[in-house]
């Protein structure tokens, strides 16, 4: 196969020859040579033995295509199924060197000694002073001009009765605390009341004429009710546990004086408060004793505890079940380079504050309100309900005002709290929570970003109840990292080779002219594209990473080019104009050869005869004959230089060196094997794609020469002639 130029002076040569040519079955018999053959050289025996071989090779694929094409799709379809039942995608920078190397050791030993730098997380916040006064608050005359900005009382979460009435308890006129009544002659109230709406004056009347004869009981004789309603500033009921809040308006309703029946120890004038809570959730006070119900329509709002719903019987084994954890108080890098030290590192959140109650009780949300049963919680490990045990046991509130004191006192004896806290400067900076879910690993990368979603919108609807101080909570999972790489390396990986695959077609229709043979050789790139990665990830075991794809992604191109030249002289070749040649003759490597006298006149077949599969194979026998010898020679001087890559100790040209090493086997095989089989099975004829769309065949030229016939076309200048014995 000569190139353009030495295709025109070759013919310009072959022209200035004065020994008659003819087609091959009409040459007349050449005398033998007097004296010995001269010797030949030894590049010229290698080139024949090795066109013999290609000779041998090309009947034996034109003998049985089908097999050839039918082994070639089995083949590929074992490497499909392998690729995705063994393909895993590498995490993180791709290593370089060895794992027993010392650049791959060093950063290993270099993070244990490694200072953990000294955070502010204190944040500046405007300072405001309010006056919040109690729902009991004693106020004397009770003036409605009480200098509060709101009252506050905390929610009861404990009564189950429907009393929504209580008193305090009971001061003499002395001041000093009386047990009972019986000491007292008379007894005097004031009443407030949170209701939503404003009390009318007959129902308050008949209210508090109640509540004095509930509160005299037996000794009760009459009282003297003074209705006054003036509504006072909002009433925050605020439940401390779960910092549920509800307002409310609050009244005050008057003052009752009662006079109780004579009794042997009764001589004090005594004193009481009574609150009352009426359609809206109640508030405790300390020593408030429960008086009765007195609302006109009575009822009470009471707020149910919700706990986790957990997986009682879980479906996947233990050691692939996912592992989730929820983190408050840190900031996550945005973007993280492939390459290279990463600009922005984490750090802390500065609006993060542990000991805000509200922030307490964002983080117990996520471990006592109830998720939906689709996120598949199994096993939790929540170090604030921990804390929160604690406290109650001792008799303490959560939230808690002294977070940091009490957590590191209960941390001592608690594994949770010290896995789930990052303490710094004498605060708490973040936390986090670990959930294990039933869930597989193993599902799928699709999977387990569906599975994902489902968390991002739960944790999103908890931020979204949460106050400022804890509201940016996100949750990690080694699962979503691996299932996000492996889409993306996927998809892009894909991409780029459809691209490559499509830019690559364009050229070979250029350079073919015919839209089949170019489409021809693209799938046949497809499929050594397809065995590559077979290797990579089935032989060689590689986890796809950056290397792994851009090894796939480069070397699309590289495996193009075999095919394609016995493609383009494919096309080229006519069949018609030598039927008389045998395929296996051998081409003159130059015309200033003498050609050698045959031994005996090959046997003839008229062009007529042929069917167009026998055309077929004559064209894929030619195309073979002329390139497969420069495809076999591209082939070894490539495997060798590729060879002393894989004694490299850097990864990446190991692997550059076996890819380049497996990709020009590969595609020699391609190009010198399979496609030759689908070329005869299914390859175009002599026709122009036009032509053969459009039913019209071109003319046969006539050749310049008439006593030459068409020995000069479809053959770029060498002439197909037989071959005499060595």
């Amino acid at each position: 196969y000569l190139p353009p130029l030495l295709v025109i002076q070759s013919r310009r040569k072959q022209k200035k020859v004065e020994t008659e040519v003819v087609v091959v079955g009409v040459l007349p018999a050449y005398p033998a040579p007097e004296g010995p053959p001269p010797p030949r050289k030894k590049r010229k025996r290698c080139a024949r033995l090795t066109r013999s071989y290609i000779e041998a090779l090309a009947r034996r694929v034109a003998f049985c295509p089908g097999v050839v094409l039918a082994v070639s799709f089995l083949m590929l379809g074992l490497f499909v199924l392998g690729i995705v039942l063994d393909i895993e995608v590498a995490t993180g920078v791709p290593q370089v060197f060895p794992d027993n190397h010392n650049q791959v050791q060093y950063p290993i030993l270099e993070a244990q000694f490694t200072a953990v730098p000294q955070v502010d997380v204190k944040a500046s916040l405007q300072s405001r002073e309010e006056k919040v006064c109690k729902g009991d608050a004693e106020w004397g005359s009770f003036s409605p001009t009480y200098d509060c900005d709101l009252f506050w009382c905390d929610a009861d979460s404990t009564t189950s009765t429907t009393d929504d009435c209580w008193y305090s308890e009971i001061s003499s006129s002395s001041g000093a605390g009386v047990s009972s009544l019986t000491s007292c002659a008379s007894v005097s109230f004031n009443a407030r009341v949170a209701s939503p709406s404003r009390p009318e004056t007959a129902p308050t009347e008949t209210a508090l004429q109640s509540m004095a004869a509930a509160l005299g009981s037996d000794r009760y004789l009459y009282s003297n009710n003074s209705v006054a309603i003036s509504e006072l500033k909002t009433l925050v009921v605020e439940s401390w546990s779960t910092g549920t809040v509800v307002t409310s308006r609050f009244f005050r309703l008057g003052s009752v004086a009662t006079t109780l029946s004579a009794h042997v120890n009764g001589t004090q004038a005594c004193s009481v408060q009574v609150v009352c809570s009426w359609n809206v959730p109640a508030c405790t006070f300390t020593g408030y004793t429960a008086l009765g119900s007195f609302a006109p329509s009575s009822r009470r709002l009471k707020a149910t505890s919700r706990q986790l719903q957990m997986v009682s019987s879980p479906t996947v084994p233990t050691n692939k079940q996912i592992d989730i954890t929820v983190v408050w108080g840190i900031r996550a890098p945005k973007t993280i380079p492939l390459l290279g030290p990463n600009a922005e590192r984490w750090s802390y959140d500065p609006h993060f504050q542990m000991s805000n109650p509200w922030a307490q009780r964002a983080v117990m949300a996520m471990c006592e309100d109830e998720p939906p049963a689709e996120l598949l919680i199994f096993r939790r490990r929540c170090f604030i309900q921990d804390l929160r045990s604690r406290l109650r046991i001792d008799s303490r509130r959560f939230p808690s005002r002294n977070f940091y004191n009490e957590v590191t006192y209960y941390s001592l004896t608690s594994l949770p709290m010290q896995e789930q806290l990052w303490i710094v400067s004498d605060s708490v900076a973040a936390v986090s929570l670990s959930f294990q879910v039933d869930f597989s690993y193993e599902a799928g990368a699709e999977n387990i970003l569906s599975f994902k979603e489902k968390w991002d919108t739960f944790v999103d609807g908890l931020n979204a109840k949460a106050s400022s101080t804890g509201n940016m909570a996100w949750h990690t999972a080694q699962a979503w990292v691996q299932a996000e790489a492996e889409v993306a390396i996927i998809n892009s990986t894909i991409l780029t080779i459809v691209v490559a695959a499509l830019g690559g077609f364009g050229c070979m229709l250029i350079f073919t002219l015919d839209p089949l043979l170019a489409l021809l050789v693209l799938l046949l790139v497809i499929g050594v594209v397809t065995s590559l990665a077979f290797f990579m990830v089935v032989i060689m075991a590689w986890t796809v990473g950056p290397i792994e794809v851009i090894s796939l992604v480069a070397f699309v191109g590289y495996s193009v080019t075999y095919s394609l030249h016995v493609a383009h002289i494919y096309g080229e070749a006519n069949a018609e104009d030598d039927a008389e040649v045998e395929a296996s003759q051998v081409i003159v490597e130059s015309p200033d050869d003498p050609v050698p006298p045959p031994m005996k006149p090959p046997p003839t077949m008229d062009a007529e005869e042929l069917t167009e599969g026998e055309k077929r194979k004559i064209r894929a026998r030619k195309a073979m004959m002329r390139i497969g010898l420069s495809i076999l020679s591209s082939t070894l001087s490539t495997v060798g230089a590729s060879a002393f890559l894989l004694l490299s100790t850097m990864q990446i040209f190991t692997k550059l060196g076996f890819v380049v090493l497996v990709v020009s086997l590969l595609s020699c095989i391609a190009s010198l094997v399979v496609l030759p089989a689908v070329l005869i099975l299914c390859g175009p004829n002599n026709r122009s794609w036009h032509e053969r769309c459009c039913g019209h065949r071109a003319k046969p030229s006539t050749p310049e020469n008439p006593e030459l016939g068409n020995a000069y076309e479809g053959g770029r200048g060498n002439v197909p002639v037989a071959e005499g014995p060595d």
